[in-house]
């Protein structure tokens, strides 16, 4: 009577041996509605428990204030604490997709972290990412944690919502 799909899925393994996984539900693959869901296996994989969304309704909104759909991968650290790191995109009309075909640009956003220090059962609010570029980051990825203690993530810049990509194709 209803349809949800599932997509961008991330996985973290927790000193608990339990495996935490992430990843997007929503109506359509580019509905506003698309929030990063938890779901956890205590067997290696074999059976997975859906926990629910990551996100409280009221944490679902951009820098803004603007309803936003996000896009979370996760990573666990030495400490405990747990990463969920990747961007959110504002969406001010839900009839409308991300991918803004008049420009082939992508709505505005923010990129994003959210953390977890009880095994990925309760996540703080979303923090907002400093960029030093104009674009939004596509952070598809986890995080990694250096001997040091430093966090390091892939990202690339994604086309702004005039088209245009003023720091070139980068990563």
């Amino acid at each position: 009577v209803r349809s949800r799909h599932g997509y961008f899925p991330g996985l973290a393994r927790l000193a608990s041996g339990e495996i935490l996984a992430l990843f997007v539900i929503a109506e359509a693959f580019e509905a506003a509605d698309g929030t990063a869901w938890a779901a956890r296996s205590r067997d290696l994989g074999r059976s997975w428990e859906l926990e629910g969304p990551l996100l409280a309704p009221e944490l679902r909104r951009s820098a803004a204030g603007l309803p936003a759909s996000d896009y979370l991968k996760p990573a666990a650290f030495r400490d405990g604490t747990i990463a969920a790191l990747g961007y959110r995109f504002q969406r001010d009309d839900p009839d409308r997709g991300i991918g803004i075909e008049a420009t082939g640009g992508l709505l505005p956003g923010d990129d994003i972290a959210v953390f977890s220090r009880d095994g990925g059962r309760t996540w703080t609010a979303p923090a907002v990412i400093p960029r030093t570029r104009p674009e939004l980051y596509e952070i598809s990825g986890p995080a990694l944690e250096l001997r040091s203690g430093d966090l390091i993530a892939a990202a690339a810049p994604l086309l702004m919502p005039d088209g245009g990509n003023p720091s070139g194709q980068a990563g």
